[in-house]
């Protein structure tokens, strides 16, 4: 996977990620270390962890403390337009097939968490909306 194509990844799963307390949990690593390892070079782990680290944190900065329904509405409505912003520009630079595994990835690293949030689905049909995907399977657009 291109370097455009990971940061891609790692920016919409920072906004996915489950964090409380302004940490991921642990289990969420485990997940991101297992995509991480299947992506990109052993070397380069540790360095693209941290980057993940970084942009959860700079994904979070939005985030309130109070969680009114208002506030609530505020943080989404703000991952949205990030999300949107990480689309229109994978879109623009990214390969048909890259746009395809950023997307697995972005379910295996839901399903495999267990949390289903709103927010995930959102940005999850989002960016399968954003880009283009021209194939079919099993006689529907993916």
């Amino acid at each position: 996977m291109k370097e455009s194509a990971i940061q891609s990844l790692l920016q919409l799963l920072a906004l996915i990620a489950n964090v409380e307390e302004g940490k991921i949990s642990s289990k969420a690593h485990e997940i991101i270390n297992k995509i991480l390892s299947r992506t990109v070079k052993p070397e380069r782990l540790e360095e693209y962890n941290t980057s993940f680290e970084e942009m959860v944190d700079q994904a979070q900065k939005i985030d309130v403390v109070n969680k009114s329904g208002a506030d609530e509405l505020k943080r989404r409505a703000s991952q949205s337009v990030k999300a949107l912003v990480i689309c229109q520009r994978s879109n623009e630079v990214l390969q048909q097939h890259e746009k395809i595994r950023i997307l697995s990835r972005m379910i295996e690293f839901v399903n495999e968490d267990g949390i289903i949030d709103t927010t995930y689905e959102e940005i999850i049909k989002e960016y399968r909306l954003q880009n283009e995907f021209k194939y079919k399977f099993m006689n529907a657009t993916v």
